[in-house]
Order: C-alpha cells, then sequence, then structure tokens
C-alpha cells in the first residue's frame, strides 16, 4: 500500500518533471465584461475560475487556489493515463485574465489534446459570462486551428 504522503510527493515530481520539459503551450485571453454595479469586487474572476474548474472535472484535473500572480493552477490528477497532459493556469493580465495551458512531455494526444482542452474552456468561459470574452493568443499554439 502507498502512503498518501509518498503518493502526493511521487505526483509533485512527476509533475515537476513535466514542467521542464513542455513540448505545447496555448495561452488565452480573457476579457469578461463590467461586473454588475454592487457586484463583489472579484466576481469575474471567481466565475472564470468556476468555469476552469467546471470543464478540467471532466478530465480528472485537480485545482487549487494560487499565490501572487498565479489565481488558480489545474493538473492531472492521475499522471500518464489520461490523454491530455495539461497544466492550466489562471493569472491577472492588464485589465483581463490569462490562462495559459502547458501541456507536459507525457502527453499523449499531442496538439490535437491541447487544442481541445482549450477550446472546452473557451466554450465554458463564454458560458459562465454570458457573452465572448475568451480568445486564444495568436502566439499560442492553437491560434490558427478551427475550434473542435
Amino acid at each position: 500500500m502507498i502512503r498518501p504522503g509518498a503518493r502526493t510527493a511521487a505526483l509533485a515530481a512527476a509533475l515537476a518533471l513535466a514542467a521542464c520539459r513542455t513540448t505545447a503551450g496555448a495561452v488565452l485571453r480573457v476579457d469578461p465584461p463590467p461586473s454588475e454595479p454592487g457586484a463583489v469586487a472579484d466576481a469575474q474572476q471567481y466565475r472564470i475560475a468556476r468555469a476552469i474548474r467546471d470543464v478540467v472535472a471532466t478530465d480528472r484535473m485537480e485545482c487549487r487556489e494560487g499565490s501572487g500572480p498565479v489565481l488558480l493552477s489545474c493538473f492531472p490528477a492521475d499522471v500518464g493515463t489520461r490523454s491530455a497532459q495539461v497544466t492550466i493556469q489562471l493569472e491577472r493580465s492588464g485589465s483581463g485574465y490569462q490562462v495559459s495551458l502547458v501541456e507536459s512531455f507525457l502527453a499523449l494526444g499531442g496538439p490535437k489534446a491541447l487544442c481541445a482542452v482549450q477550446d472546452r474552456l473557451i466554450r465554458g468561459i463564454d458560458a459562465e459570462l454570458g457573452v465572448p470574452s475568451a480568445k486564444p493568443d495568436a502566439r499560442g499554439r492553437c491560434a490558427g486551428q478551427p475550434p473542435r
């Protein structure tokens, strides 16, 4: 039987290794509409984070609140068994937000899997905010590909 601490340490080591050998990346720019008058100051941030959590839950990813510039980090809960081994981070960026997707060298699905996750995030964020707000960054790996 594997001790819970050993499993966590192994997961952290695998993620660190994956982060050192990334093969693909994508970036979404999210410019949400203005908050409703009287709304909580970070209401849009919470809605974007909720959309990300909802989307990645289908891929059995875990999310944790971030610290510093990173507001939310999501990563595979079972490294090596999913076709999309993607780490996702939500950060503030100017007047909006940035969602970074980095696929590890362990990924089996290649750019198609990364772009599929990005497309699901765009649809999920836009649905949560009620208006189109998420756009692929032109420098990202999936910028020129049609949505799936």
